[in-house]
């Protein structure tokens, strides 16, 4: 079972891809999308987020 910190991540994470990412649009694409705020606000590296984006529990 997943710690409560780890499924908070994951909905953060989740929330953030849906609020700033737009497909088709380069410079809103997930990879900026974690760049600009999944990485300073949750400290995850870039495969972790795609792994929390495909399993979000």
């Amino acid at each position: 079972m997943l710690q409560q910190s780890t499924l908070l991540r994951k909905r953060r994470a989740v929330a953030l891809a849906h609020l700033h990412h737009e497909r088709g649009n380069q410079s809103r694409s997930l990879k900026q999308v974690w760049r600009r705020y999944a990485q300073p606000e949750l400290g995850i590296c870039y495969h972790t987020f795609l792994r929390y984006l495909k399993d979000p529990s």
